[in-house]
């Protein structure tokens, strides 16, 4: 099973529950072990951490360019 995965995707509840049962199951345990550990929370904050910087870049990029038109 080829599953199409691009850039954009992100690891949403749809998006993992779409996923083949084989990669779900192994996803499931990963987060099983890192609660465990308490890694999971670092984990969740890091990645949301990357969209708020994504964002950020984006922002910043945009009103450097509207600098650029003055």
């Amino acid at each position: 099973m080829i599953v199409d995965i691009t850039d954009s995707w992100a690891p949403t509840p749809e998006n993992i529950k779409a996923l083949p049962g084989p990669v779900r199951s192994y996803i499931y345990d990963i987060e099983s072990s890192m609660e465990f550990a308490g890694i999971a929370e670092l984990m969740r904050e890091s990645f949301r951490l990357r969209q708020e910087n994504v964002a950020l870049r984006r922002e910043c990029e945009r009103l450097a360019g509207l600098s650029r038109l003055v």
